[in-house]
Protein backbone atom coordinates (compact mmCIF):
# COMPACT_ATOMS: atom_id res chain seq x y z
CA UNK A 1 0.00 0.00 0.00
CA UNK A 2 1.37 3.40 -0.91
CA UNK A 3 1.89 6.15 1.49
CA UNK A 4 -0.52 9.03 0.95
CA UNK A 5 0.36 12.69 1.85
CA UNK A 6 -1.19 15.60 2.20
CA UNK A 7 -0.02 18.38 0.10
CA UNK A 8 1.18 21.28 1.18
CA UNK A 9 1.48 24.96 0.49
CA UNK A 10 5.12 25.48 -2.02
CA UNK A 11 5.31 21.62 -2.01
CA UNK A 12 3.84 21.43 -5.17
CA UNK A 13 5.63 20.84 -8.17
CA UNK A 14 4.76 21.04 -11.65
CA UNK A 15 6.38 19.46 -14.52
CA UNK A 16 6.25 20.65 -18.22
CA UNK A 17 7.16 19.88 -21.41
CA UNK A 18 6.89 23.42 -22.77
CA UNK A 19 7.87 26.81 -21.08
CA UNK A 20 5.41 29.61 -20.92
CA UNK A 21 1.77 27.57 -21.85
CA UNK A 22 -1.29 28.27 -20.93
CA UNK A 23 -1.38 25.16 -18.77
CA UNK A 24 1.52 26.61 -16.12
CA UNK A 25 -0.90 30.02 -16.19
CA UNK A 26 -3.82 27.64 -14.72
CA UNK A 27 -2.01 25.93 -12.90
CA UNK A 28 -0.62 29.01 -11.21
CA UNK A 29 -3.72 30.70 -10.85
CA UNK A 30 -5.36 27.52 -8.73
CA UNK A 31 -1.65 26.26 -6.83
CA UNK A 32 -0.35 28.70 -4.99
CA UNK A 33 3.29 28.74 -4.40
CA UNK A 34 3.78 26.36 -7.28
CA UNK A 35 7.06 25.61 -8.42
CA UNK A 36 7.44 24.59 -12.30
CA UNK A 37 10.16 22.62 -13.84
CA UNK A 38 10.18 21.46 -17.69
CA UNK A 39 11.71 18.21 -18.81
CA UNK A 40 14.97 18.46 -20.19
CA UNK A 41 15.97 21.91 -18.08
CA UNK A 42 16.99 19.40 -14.62
CA UNK A 43 19.54 16.83 -15.48
CA UNK A 44 18.26 14.53 -13.33
CA UNK A 45 14.57 14.60 -12.41
CA UNK A 46 14.02 12.33 -10.47
CA UNK A 47 17.09 12.63 -8.28
CA UNK A 48 15.70 16.76 -7.87
CA UNK A 49 12.35 15.28 -6.94
CA UNK A 50 13.56 13.11 -4.14
CA UNK A 51 16.15 15.33 -3.06
CA UNK A 52 13.39 18.36 -3.20
CA UNK A 53 10.91 16.60 -1.37
CA UNK A 54 7.67 17.65 -3.33
CA UNK A 55 4.43 16.67 -1.58
CA UNK A 56 2.47 16.72 -5.18
CA UNK A 57 3.83 16.17 -8.49
CA UNK A 58 1.63 17.50 -11.53
CA UNK A 59 2.68 15.63 -14.74
CA UNK A 60 1.97 17.65 -17.93
CA UNK A 61 4.31 15.86 -19.96
CA UNK A 62 4.29 13.44 -22.51
CA UNK A 63 7.33 11.40 -21.75
CA UNK A 64 6.64 7.94 -21.49
CA UNK A 65 10.12 7.20 -19.56
CA UNK A 66 10.06 10.15 -17.45
CA UNK A 67 6.55 9.77 -15.91
CA UNK A 68 7.46 5.78 -15.29
CA UNK A 69 10.06 6.88 -13.23
CA UNK A 70 7.88 9.83 -11.24
CA UNK A 71 5.19 6.77 -11.12
CA UNK A 72 7.75 3.97 -9.65
CA UNK A 73 8.80 7.01 -7.09
CA UNK A 74 4.92 7.42 -6.54
CA UNK A 75 4.86 3.82 -5.51
CA UNK A 76 7.19 4.16 -2.96
CA UNK A 77 5.80 7.29 -0.69
CA UNK A 78 7.83 10.02 -2.29
CA UNK A 79 4.73 11.84 -3.15
CA UNK A 80 1.15 12.04 -4.44
CA UNK A 81 0.29 12.58 -8.69
CA UNK A 82 -1.88 14.38 -10.54
CA UNK A 83 -1.61 13.91 -13.97
CA UNK A 84 -2.66 16.37 -15.96
CA UNK A 85 -2.66 15.43 -19.38
CA UNK A 86 -3.12 11.76 -20.39
CA UNK A 87 -0.38 9.77 -19.41
CA UNK A 88 1.70 7.19 -20.91
CA UNK A 89 3.88 4.59 -18.87
CA UNK A 90 5.90 1.47 -19.16
CA UNK A 91 3.01 -0.90 -18.25
CA UNK A 92 5.49 -3.62 -17.38
CA UNK A 93 7.13 -1.35 -14.67
CA UNK A 94 4.49 -0.06 -12.59
CA UNK A 95 2.35 -1.81 -10.49
CA UNK A 96 -1.44 -2.73 -11.19
CA UNK A 97 -3.22 -0.86 -8.48
CA UNK A 98 -0.85 1.83 -10.17
CA UNK A 99 -1.61 1.73 -13.63
CA UNK A 100 -5.41 1.18 -12.67
CA UNK A 101 -5.44 4.73 -10.88
CA UNK A 102 -3.85 5.86 -13.68
CA UNK A 103 -6.22 4.31 -16.06
CA UNK A 104 -8.91 6.36 -14.73
CA UNK A 105 -7.52 9.47 -14.08
CA UNK A 106 -6.47 9.48 -17.52
CA UNK A 107 -10.02 8.41 -18.81
CA UNK A 108 -11.65 11.27 -17.08
CA UNK A 109 -9.03 13.69 -18.22
CA UNK A 110 -11.03 12.50 -21.61
CA UNK A 111 -14.18 14.02 -20.39
CA UNK A 112 -12.66 17.56 -19.25
CA UNK A 113 -14.14 20.18 -21.97
CA UNK A 114 -11.72 22.73 -20.84
CA UNK A 115 -8.30 23.28 -19.46
CA UNK A 116 -10.14 25.15 -15.98
CA UNK A 117 -12.21 22.80 -15.40
CA UNK A 118 -9.73 20.03 -15.72
CA UNK A 119 -7.52 22.06 -13.59
CA UNK A 120 -10.56 22.57 -10.63
CA UNK A 121 -11.22 18.95 -10.63
CA UNK A 122 -7.02 18.53 -9.69
CA UNK A 123 -7.70 20.87 -6.88
CA UNK A 124 -9.70 18.17 -5.34
CA UNK A 125 -7.73 14.78 -6.32
CA UNK A 126 -5.28 12.95 -6.53
CA UNK A 127 -4.17 9.38 -8.09
CA UNK A 128 -3.66 8.16 -4.66
CA UNK A 129 -7.70 8.59 -3.54
CA UNK A 130 -9.11 8.47 -7.20
CA UNK A 131 -10.39 4.54 -7.03
CA UNK A 132 -12.15 5.37 -3.61
CA UNK A 133 -13.87 8.64 -5.21
CA UNK A 134 -14.22 6.99 -8.61
CA UNK A 135 -17.33 9.17 -10.86
CA UNK A 136 -17.81 4.95 -11.78
CA UNK A 137 -20.04 2.85 -10.27
CA UNK A 138 -18.63 -0.30 -8.03
CA UNK A 139 -18.95 -2.34 -10.71
CA UNK A 140 -17.28 -0.26 -13.57
CA UNK A 141 -14.24 0.60 -11.08
CA UNK A 142 -13.39 -3.26 -10.43
CA UNK A 143 -13.32 -3.94 -14.06
CA UNK A 144 -10.82 -1.38 -14.48
CA UNK A 145 -8.68 -2.63 -11.22
CA UNK A 146 -9.52 -6.05 -13.09
CA UNK A 147 -7.95 -5.38 -16.05
CA UNK A 148 -6.40 -2.11 -16.16
CA UNK A 149 -3.87 -2.62 -19.32
CA UNK A 150 -6.70 -3.26 -21.28
CA UNK A 151 -8.03 -0.01 -20.57
CA UNK A 152 -4.62 1.75 -21.17
CA UNK A 153 -4.46 0.13 -24.48
CA UNK A 154 -7.38 1.86 -25.52
CA UNK A 155 -6.42 5.27 -23.77
CA UNK A 156 -3.74 5.23 -25.86
CA UNK A 157 -5.32 4.26 -28.76
CA UNK A 158 -7.24 7.10 -28.94
CA UNK A 159 -5.22 9.89 -27.69
CA UNK A 160 -1.91 9.43 -29.92
CA UNK A 161 -4.85 7.88 -32.78
CA UNK A 162 -2.28 4.84 -32.59
CA UNK A 163 -3.58 1.97 -34.66
CA UNK A 164 -0.82 -0.81 -33.05
CA UNK A 165 -2.57 -0.01 -29.23
CA UNK A 166 -6.26 0.04 -30.94
CA UNK A 167 -5.13 -3.47 -32.85
CA UNK A 168 -3.60 -5.18 -29.03
CA UNK A 169 -6.92 -4.07 -27.67
CA UNK A 170 -9.28 -6.05 -29.73
CA UNK A 171 -6.89 -8.60 -29.69
CA UNK A 172 -7.77 -8.92 -26.42
CA UNK A 173 -11.31 -8.45 -26.19
CA UNK A 174 -11.19 -11.11 -29.24
CA UNK A 175 -9.44 -13.56 -26.82
CA UNK A 176 -11.52 -13.30 -23.99
CA UNK A 177 -13.19 -16.47 -22.87
CA UNK A 178 -16.57 -16.63 -24.27
CA UNK A 179 -18.52 -17.30 -21.20
CA UNK A 180 -17.24 -14.83 -19.02
CA UNK A 181 -16.96 -12.15 -22.05
CA UNK A 182 -20.51 -10.72 -22.22
CA UNK A 183 -20.19 -9.08 -18.82
CA UNK A 184 -16.75 -7.75 -19.42
CA UNK A 185 -18.37 -6.07 -22.44
CA UNK A 186 -21.36 -4.82 -20.71
CA UNK A 187 -19.05 -2.70 -17.91
CA UNK A 188 -16.37 -2.06 -21.27
CA UNK A 189 -19.18 -0.54 -23.17
CA UNK A 190 -20.68 1.50 -20.19
CA UNK A 191 -17.42 3.17 -19.48
CA UNK A 192 -16.97 4.28 -22.94
CA UNK A 193 -20.76 5.80 -22.86
CA UNK A 194 -19.35 7.35 -19.68
CA UNK A 195 -16.75 9.29 -21.15
CA UNK A 196 -17.98 9.51 -24.79
CA UNK A 197 -15.02 8.03 -26.36
CA UNK A 198 -16.77 5.57 -28.68
CA UNK A 199 -17.06 7.06 -31.96
CA UNK A 200 -13.28 7.73 -31.26
CA UNK A 201 -12.42 4.14 -31.08
CA UNK A 202 -14.69 2.87 -33.67
CA UNK A 203 -13.22 5.26 -36.52
CA UNK A 204 -10.05 4.40 -35.36
CA UNK A 205 -10.69 0.73 -35.41
CA UNK A 206 -11.83 0.93 -39.18
CA UNK A 207 -9.06 2.92 -39.94
CA UNK A 208 -7.15 -0.88 -39.09
CA UNK A 209 -9.59 -2.90 -40.84
CA UNK A 210 -6.80 -4.28 -43.29
CA UNK A 211 -5.26 -6.48 -40.67
CA UNK A 212 -8.64 -8.41 -40.14
CA UNK A 213 -8.33 -9.73 -43.31
CA UNK A 214 -4.96 -10.82 -43.34
CA UNK A 215 -5.22 -14.36 -44.39
CA UNK A 216 -4.26 -14.92 -40.59
CA UNK A 217 -6.05 -13.05 -39.09
CA UNK A 218 -9.58 -13.50 -41.09
CA UNK A 219 -10.61 -16.72 -39.26
CA UNK A 220 -9.63 -15.79 -36.08
CA UNK A 221 -12.18 -12.86 -35.72
CA UNK A 222 -14.20 -14.53 -32.74
CA UNK A 223 -17.51 -13.85 -30.80
CA UNK A 224 -16.41 -11.34 -28.24
CA UNK A 225 -15.16 -8.95 -30.48
CA UNK A 226 -17.93 -8.67 -32.32
CA UNK A 227 -20.08 -8.32 -29.33
CA UNK A 228 -18.27 -5.37 -28.62
CA UNK A 229 -18.45 -4.14 -32.57
CA UNK A 230 -22.01 -4.77 -31.83
CA UNK A 231 -21.97 -2.40 -28.52
CA UNK A 232 -20.39 0.20 -29.97
CA UNK A 233 -22.88 0.63 -33.08
CA UNK A 234 -25.63 0.47 -30.81
CA UNK A 235 -24.72 3.09 -28.60
CA UNK A 236 -23.74 5.82 -31.32
CA UNK A 237 -27.03 5.00 -33.67
CA UNK A 238 -27.08 8.27 -35.56
CA UNK A 239 -23.47 9.34 -34.79
CA UNK A 240 -22.38 6.41 -37.08
CA UNK A 241 -23.41 8.56 -40.20
CA UNK A 242 -21.21 12.15 -38.73
CA UNK A 243 -17.95 9.68 -40.06
CA UNK A 244 -17.45 9.12 -43.90
CA UNK A 245 -17.47 5.15 -44.82
CA UNK A 246 -18.12 4.22 -41.57
CA UNK A 247 -21.39 2.56 -41.71
CA UNK A 248 -20.28 0.79 -45.05
CA UNK A 249 -17.06 -0.71 -42.72
CA UNK A 250 -20.06 -1.85 -40.28
CA UNK A 251 -21.58 -3.71 -43.13
CA UNK A 252 -18.12 -5.00 -44.12
CA UNK A 253 -17.40 -5.87 -40.57
CA UNK A 254 -20.72 -8.02 -40.11
CA UNK A 255 -21.29 -9.54 -43.43
CA UNK A 256 -17.59 -10.78 -43.20
CA UNK A 257 -17.58 -12.17 -39.33
CA UNK A 258 -21.19 -12.36 -38.11
CA UNK A 259 -21.23 -15.73 -39.96
CA UNK A 260 -24.41 -17.01 -37.93
CA UNK A 261 -25.86 -13.91 -38.63
CA UNK A 262 -26.83 -13.58 -34.67
CA UNK A 263 -26.57 -9.88 -34.70
CA UNK A 264 -28.95 -7.03 -35.76
CA UNK A 265 -26.89 -4.74 -35.76
CA UNK A 266 -26.89 -3.37 -39.55
CA UNK A 267 -30.99 -3.79 -39.76
CA UNK A 268 -30.99 -1.19 -36.68
CA UNK A 269 -28.55 1.31 -38.00
CA UNK A 270 -30.34 1.36 -41.26
CA UNK A 271 -33.98 1.86 -39.60
CA UNK A 272 -32.24 4.79 -37.71
CA UNK A 273 -30.95 6.48 -40.63
CA UNK A 274 -32.86 5.64 -43.50
CA UNK A 275 -36.32 4.56 -42.69
CA UNK A 276 -38.18 5.13 -45.50
CA UNK A 277 -35.40 4.53 -47.90
CA UNK A 278 -32.45 1.93 -47.43
CA UNK A 279 -32.43 0.65 -50.93
CA UNK A 280 -28.54 1.42 -50.98
CA UNK A 281 -28.04 -0.05 -48.07
CA UNK A 282 -29.52 -3.33 -49.06
CA UNK A 283 -27.44 -3.11 -52.03
CA UNK A 284 -24.51 -2.76 -50.35
CA UNK A 285 -25.06 -6.22 -47.56
CA UNK A 286 -26.53 -7.89 -50.96
CA UNK A 287 -23.21 -7.39 -52.88
CA UNK A 288 -20.78 -8.02 -49.64
CA UNK A 289 -22.72 -11.37 -48.74
CA UNK A 290 -22.20 -12.57 -52.27
CA UNK A 291 -18.53 -11.49 -51.82
CA UNK A 292 -18.11 -12.70 -48.65
CA UNK A 293 -20.55 -16.10 -49.36
CA UNK A 294 -22.56 -15.59 -46.02
CA UNK A 295 -25.51 -16.96 -47.18
CA UNK A 296 -26.92 -16.62 -44.08
CA UNK A 297 -27.01 -12.40 -44.07
CA UNK A 298 -27.36 -13.29 -48.46
CA UNK A 299 -31.42 -12.35 -50.17
CA UNK A 300 -31.70 -14.15 -52.93
CA UNK A 301 -32.98 -11.32 -54.68
CA UNK A 302 -32.57 -8.05 -54.68
CA UNK A 303 -35.26 -6.11 -53.71
CA UNK A 304 -36.66 -3.71 -56.34
CA UNK A 305 -37.17 0.04 -55.45
CA UNK A 306 -40.28 1.47 -55.20
CA UNK A 307 -39.86 4.61 -57.57
CA UNK A 308 -37.37 4.85 -59.83
CA UNK A 309 -33.76 4.64 -59.43
CA UNK A 310 -31.72 7.57 -58.20
CA UNK A 311 -28.55 8.26 -60.04
CA UNK A 312 -26.58 7.64 -56.49
CA UNK A 313 -28.55 4.45 -56.51
CA UNK A 314 -28.09 2.96 -60.23
CA UNK A 315 -24.17 3.68 -59.42
CA UNK A 316 -24.04 1.33 -56.46
CA UNK A 317 -26.66 -0.84 -58.73
CA UNK A 318 -24.53 -1.22 -61.58
CA UNK A 319 -21.29 -1.76 -59.80
CA UNK A 320 -23.15 -4.66 -57.62
CA UNK A 321 -23.96 -6.15 -60.68
CA UNK A 322 -20.02 -6.15 -61.84
CA UNK A 323 -18.40 -6.75 -58.72
CA UNK A 324 -20.98 -9.95 -58.07
CA UNK A 325 -20.36 -11.33 -62.02
CA UNK A 326 -16.52 -10.79 -60.97
CA UNK A 327 -16.81 -12.87 -57.63
CA UNK A 328 -18.32 -15.37 -59.45
CA UNK A 329 -15.66 -15.75 -61.97
CA UNK A 330 -12.91 -16.40 -59.83
CA UNK A 331 -12.75 -19.90 -58.52
CA UNK A 332 -10.50 -19.50 -55.40
CA UNK A 333 -10.95 -16.62 -53.54
CA UNK A 334 -8.49 -15.81 -51.23
CA UNK A 335 -9.51 -13.19 -48.30
CA UNK A 336 -7.37 -10.46 -49.82
CA UNK A 337 -8.98 -10.43 -53.04
CA UNK A 338 -12.63 -10.71 -51.04
CA UNK A 339 -11.25 -7.72 -49.26
CA UNK A 340 -10.29 -6.05 -51.80
CA UNK A 341 -13.18 -6.77 -53.88
CA UNK A 342 -15.94 -4.90 -51.05
CA UNK A 343 -13.20 -1.72 -51.11
CA UNK A 344 -13.39 -2.14 -55.40
CA UNK A 345 -17.32 -1.94 -55.25
CA UNK A 346 -17.55 1.20 -53.79
CA UNK A 347 -14.99 2.66 -55.79
CA UNK A 348 -16.44 1.58 -58.87
CA UNK A 349 -19.97 3.17 -57.74
CA UNK A 350 -17.73 6.28 -57.67
CA UNK A 351 -16.29 6.04 -60.60
CA UNK A 352 -19.61 5.53 -62.58
CA UNK A 353 -20.82 8.69 -60.44
CA UNK A 354 -18.38 10.85 -61.44
CA UNK A 355 -17.77 10.05 -65.12
CA UNK A 356 -14.33 8.99 -64.42
CA UNK A 357 -11.96 7.44 -67.25
CA UNK A 358 -10.46 4.09 -65.98
CA UNK A 359 -7.01 5.66 -65.32
CA UNK A 360 -8.69 7.26 -61.83
CA UNK A 361 -9.50 4.06 -60.35
CA UNK A 362 -6.99 2.72 -58.12
CA UNK A 363 -4.59 -0.16 -59.06
CA UNK A 364 -7.08 -2.60 -56.98
CA UNK A 365 -10.48 -2.10 -59.06
CA UNK A 366 -8.91 -1.44 -62.28
CA UNK A 367 -7.56 -4.89 -62.54
CA UNK A 368 -10.42 -6.11 -61.93
CA UNK A 369 -12.77 -3.70 -64.45
CA UNK A 370 -9.94 -3.83 -67.22
CA UNK A 371 -9.94 -8.24 -67.00
CA UNK A 372 -13.69 -8.40 -67.31
CA UNK A 373 -14.99 -5.84 -69.81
Amino acid sequence: MKESKETKEGKTILILDDEHSITEITCKSIFPNLSVTYTGRVENLEVYLKNNDFEMVILATKDKNLSTEILTLYEKGKFDILPLEIIECDTSSVKSETLAELTLFNLINFRHDSLRTKVNFLASNRLSKILNTSPLDSLQTDEIKKQPLLFDLLIQAIDKKDQDSCLSFCKIINNLNIEKSKESIHHLLSIIVTFKIGLDFISLFFEAKKFFFDEDHFKQINLPLVILIDGIARILRKEIFQVSGLNFNLQLFFTAFDRNAEFKTLHFIQEIAHPSNNFVNTINIFTLSHIFQNENYLDKTLPSPSVKLSKVESAFASSSAKLIEISGSINQTSVKEKFDLSIGYVEYATYLLKGSKSKDLTPVIRRYIETNE
